[in-house]
């Protein structure tokens, strides 16, 4: 782990002293003095805007790993039935939050999917405000020394229906009501290039596998309609508002907040037995950077598993049911 820590040398091939400081443009490349900044200018300029998108792809790629781990421990289920339906799939568990054994369930089971493309678009579909609201202080740490002026969420209508149609009814719906799907994604502005790029976390729901993509190009590509932008934090804060209501209302919202707790948590553990932030994590060469990505999605995998038998999960579930119903205190939670 030292040599992760060992201070970088001057991208002046000429040079190899320590470095001092980042390219204010990219931030990827160092260099130990001006001198040698301007002298290695003309060489770096032709690369300094593709290390800029090769940054907000791996923010983009790292923000969609982590949620779909984030997601697969979660809110994974025991299924008992499974009905295929013309356009799609209902599922339905043992017991469900709501201990209703015939509630069908919205998250499809992702060990029942082999293929992995059908598995992280099913653990994304229709849980974009979900993943806003987790991954907020993510983002937030990887964008430090990112030269970005404004970081909004935007609210877009997709143009196209998701790969996975999951319906959470038990009656026939009319196809056309999965047609289009409201999701929320991150804008994020260059301030030095003048570049909108767009990172989508559930992007897997909808076929978008890349980590980040040009504004423009996203939009060309996939939204249809007028987006709705709102301040950076916006889900976050509607998360709180919401789970702050008793009984069932406010469950979910708990839930999300309790396990976004747990991440951020993870997350804090692998940056201190790490040694390396999160924004240093991203500046590493492709082979550290590709390891150490790996060691980060364990330590978040391991800290999730077991979330929905934790104590803490337990006892948000059972304050709701007491909520709805005072008289059931002696009731025992099964």
């Amino acid at each position: 782990m030292a040599a992760l820590n060992q201070m970088p040398t001057c991208a002046n091939p000429s040079c190899g002293k320590p470095s001092t400081f980042t390219c204010a443009s990219c931030t990827m490349v160092t260099y130990c003095s001006n001198i040698c900044e301007k002298s290695y200018l003309g060489k770096h300029k032709t690369e300094c805007k593709n290390l800029l998108t090769r940054l907000f792809d791996r923010i983009g790629h790292t923000v969609q790993q982590v949620f779909q781990i984030f997601s697969e421990h979660t809110f994974d289920k025991d299924i008992v039935r499974v009905e295929e339906l013309g356009y799609g799939v209902i599922a339905y568990d043992s017991r469900s939050v709501l201990n209703d054994p015939s509630n069908p369930l919205f998250y499809f089971p992702s060990h029942l999917f082999s293929d992995a493309g059908d598995r992280n678009a099913i653990l994304c579909h229709g849980r974009s405000d979900e993943a806003m609201t987790c991954l907020q202080d993510i983002v937030s740490q990887m964008l430090q020394g990112v030269p970005c002026c404004e970081v909004r969420e935007v609210q877009v209508q997709m143009r196209y229906a998701s790969l996975a149609h999951i319906a959470p009814y038990t009656r026939t719906v009319d196809q056309n009501s999965f047609r289009s799907i409201e999701k929320a994604i991150y804008r994020i502005s260059s301030s030095m290039t003048g570049t909108n790029w767009t990172i989508d976390p559930t992007g897997a729901a909808n076929g978008i596998n890349s980590g980040a993509l040009t504004t423009q190009d996203y939009f060309n590509r996939f939204v249809k309609g007028d987006p709705q932008f709102h301040h950076f934090g916006y889900h976050k804060d509607f998360c709180r508002g919401i789970a702050g209501l008793p009984g069932f209302t406010g469950l979910k919202f708990k839930v999300v907040l309790l396990a976004q707790w747990r991440l951020k948590r993870a997350i804090k553990q692998w940056v201190q037995d790490s040694g390396i932030s999160l924004h240093q994590l991203l500046r590493l060469p492709d082979e550290q950077f590709h390891n150490q990505q790996r060691s980060l999605y364990r330590t978040i995998r391991t800290s999730m598993v077991g979330f929905l038998e934790s104590q803490e999960y337990r006892a948000v579930v059972l304050q709701a049911r007491l909520d709805e119903n005072p008289k059931s205190t002696n009731r025992r939670d099964s």
